[in-house]
C-alpha cells in the first residue's frame, strides 16, 4: 500500500494545479481539511474512498479513476467493483472480502 499513497499524492498534485486549484481551494470545494489533503499530496496519508469521492469533482476526474490511482480498483473494473469499492457502510476488511468473492465468482463464469 506504501507504493500506491506514494504513487496517488503526486497525481493528485498534477490534478490539482492542472485545474488551477491551490491546496486550500481543492480543500474548501471536497470539504477536507487543509493539512490533511497536504498529507494526502505529500504520499504520507491514504484517503478513503469518501474523500476520493470527494475530491473527483473539483479535479475534474471520474471518482473510478481516483479510486483506481489508489489501487482500491482497477481502471476497467466493473460498476459492481466500483460500488462495492466505494460502500462506506461496510468496513475495509469487508469490502475486500466481498471484492474477492465477486471476483471469483466472475472468474469461474468465465472459465
Amino acid at each position: 500500500m506504501k507504493r500506491r499513497v506514494a504513487q496517488l499524492g503526486p497525481e493528485l498534485r498534477r490534478l490539482r494545479t492542472a485545474q488551477g486549484l491551490s491546496l486550500r481551494a481543492l480543500a474548501v470545494q471536497a470539504q477536507v481539511s487543509n493539512p490533511y489533503l497536504s498529507q494526502i499530496e505529500r504520499g504520507e496519508k491514504m484517503p478513503s474512498a469518501r474523500i476520493l469521492r470527494a475530491l473527483a469533482a473539483p479535479l475534474a476526474v471520474t471518482e473510478q479513476h481516483l479510486c483506481a490511482l489508489a489501487g482500491l480498483i482497477t481502471e476497467n473494473s466493473p460498476a459492481t467493483d466500483v460500488v462495492i469499492a466505494n460502500d462506506e457502510a461496510l468496513t475495509k476488511a469487508q469490502r475486500e472480502a466481498l471484492l474477492t468473492v465477486y471476483r471469483a465468482f466472475v472468474a469461474a463464469n468465465n472459465t
